[in-house]
């Protein structure tokens, strides 16, 4: 019986073998995105906002970085948590500072 089994799990692990380097993994598109979000989170430098009644991280950002476009909102928000570990990005305080980012360059028009 254990020669079954044992024989069995070397069958497997062959045919696991073969597919893998058959099918492989498409790096291309992990490498796009990967590229597009390193562009948005290396340019950007931490500038210290104190938050008013009705600021989200989303609508800070906005106004320190007005010429910029098509901001991803995910990367936004892991920049920010990047900066205020502690802190929840959709509870913010009023009248308490945190860190924003102020992107360098992308997107601008």
């Amino acid at each position: 019986m254990k020669k079954f089994i044992l024989t069995i799990c070397i069958i497997l692990f062959l045919i696991s073998i073969y597919k893998d380097l058959n099918t492989g993994t498409d790096l291309s598109k992990q490498k796009e995105s990967q590229d597009s979000s390193l562009t948005l989170n290396t340019a950007f430098e931490p500038i210290k906002i104190k938050t008013e009644r009705g600021d989200t991280v989303l609508t800070v950002t906005e106004r320190l970085n007005p010429t910029i476009h098509n901001i991803n909102i995910e990367q936004i928000r892991r920049d920010f948590s990047t900066l205020n570990p502690t802190v929840d990005p959709d509870h913010l305080q009023v009248n308490r500072y945190y860190f924003f980012p102020k992107y360098n360059g992308y997107g601008n028009n």
